[in-house]
Order: C-alpha cells, then sequence, then structure tokens
C-alpha cells in the first residue's frame, strides 16, 4: 500500500479515519511494503495519530543476489506460470540488487525477462515496464543499449503507431476497392463510383485498370 505522509492537521485527521475505516471493512491489520535500494531489511511504524500506526516492512534489494533471484523467478514461471506483484517489481529492480554486472546490463536483463514473460497483467505489466524505461533513462548512456532497452518494452512508440497506423489504411484500401468492383459490376460509371464510394477518382481507375486488363 503507498500513502502520501500527511502534512497538516486536517489531512491526519482525513488520514486516521480512512485507515480506521479500511481496517474495520477488510478485517485486516494496515501495512505497507517499500523495496529499498539502500535500507537494510527492518520495519518502521508509521503513527497516524496517538491511538493508531501501521507498520512500514522494508525489504532490501542488496540481500538478494541477482542469478539466483533470476533462477528462482523462471522456475516460477515455469511451474505456475506467472509471478505476483511484489515479484515483477523486484524483477524491474535487478540492477539494485547484488550481482556481479553493471547497471546497464541488469537492467537490460530486465527487460528481457519481463518481456518474454507469458500472460503478463496488463495493469502490473505496464508499470514494471515504465519502471525500466526510466532507470534506462537515468543509467543507461550507451545508445545502442539504451534503443535496444527500449525497444524490448515497447517504449518506441513512433515504430508502433506507424505499424498501426499502415494497417488500418490498408484495411480502408482493401474495402474501398470491393466496393469499387461491386459497382463496376453493377454498371456504375468512373465518376458515379468515386462519389459513391467517397474516394478519388484516380483510385477508382487505378483498381479498375488492375481488375479488367
Amino acid at each position: 500500500m503507498y500513502i502520501t505522509i500527511p502534512t497538516s492537521q486536517t489531512e491526519k485527521n482525513s488520514i486516521s479515519s480512512l485507515f480506521d475505516h479500511v481496517e474495520i471493512k477488510s478485517k485486516k491489520p494496515i501495512e505497507a511494503h517499500v523495496l529499498s535500494s539502500v535500507e537494510t531489511n527492518r520495519v518502521k511504524w508509521y503513527h497516524v495519530n496517538p491511538d493508531s500506526k501501521f507498520p512500514i516492512y522494508i525489504h532490501s534489494l542488496k540481500c538478494y543476489n541477482e542469478k539466483e533471484f533470476i533462477y528462482s523467478i523462471k522456475t516460477k514461471i515455469r511451474d505456475e506460470g506467472n509471478l505476483n506483484e511484489k515479484k515483477l517489481l523486484m524483477l524491474s529492480l535487478l540492477c539494485f540488487m547484488e550481482t556481479e554486472k553493471d547497471i546497464p546490463e541488469a537492467i537490460h536483463d530486465s527487460a528481457t525477462i519481463i518481456t518474454n514473460m507469458p500472460n503478463l497483467n496488463n495493469d502490473i505489466g505496464q508499470f514494471v515496464k515504465e519502471i525500466i524505461l526510466m532507470l534506462c533513462d537515468k543509467f543507461v548512456d550507451d545508445e545502442l543499449l539504451n534503443t535496444r532497452i527500449v525497444n524490448k518494452v515497447g517504449g518506441n512508440m513512433k515504430v508502433v503507431e506507424d505499424y498501426a497506423d499502415r494497417v488500418a489504411e490498408r484495411k480502408i484500401n482493401e474495402k474501398n476497392e470491393a466496393l469499387v468492383i461491386k459497382l463496376r459490376k453493377k454498371g456504375f460509371k468512373i465518376e458515379e463510383i468515386a462519389e459513391t464510394a467517397d474516394v478519388s477518382r484516380d483510385f477508382v481507375e487505378k483498381i479498375l485498370t488492375k481488375v479488367e486488363a
């Protein structure tokens, strides 16, 4: 659970009421988990008010070995087919674990594993991809590697958009071509076909030349 630490008394009162409501509604104690690249494993307590507090569990990424973690992830994917949100988030942060690789290489590993993962939930999948893109922008200076990582996680949206536009245009042209041929078979003249199908005279003539040749 992620929260914004309140500063004013009004905000504190609102947060206090919110947590009391959530705790009663869920019938479970409130807790928060933080993945840290700096701090050690420990628990902090956040006091909402004098009578209400909840634990913040800090999980140190430095306590994980990158090779061992990747092996466990691949085994879990093979056996179960998916990962929970915590594992996915940790996977996007391989570069902060204990590793022999430099940060750019570890970020590339994260991108490769995540993009090859089957049944990746769209929302959390997009979120971890955005984390990788942010890390890539901050830590990967090599332009070739940077581009490779960005393309892996789908960051090159211009290419994707151009492809989608080409597919859409091709489908429209195919539909218009079928209509031109159909109208011609019914005896329509070129001007009438162009007006009815809402296409140019050149388009009609090009189609008819190909069909009637």
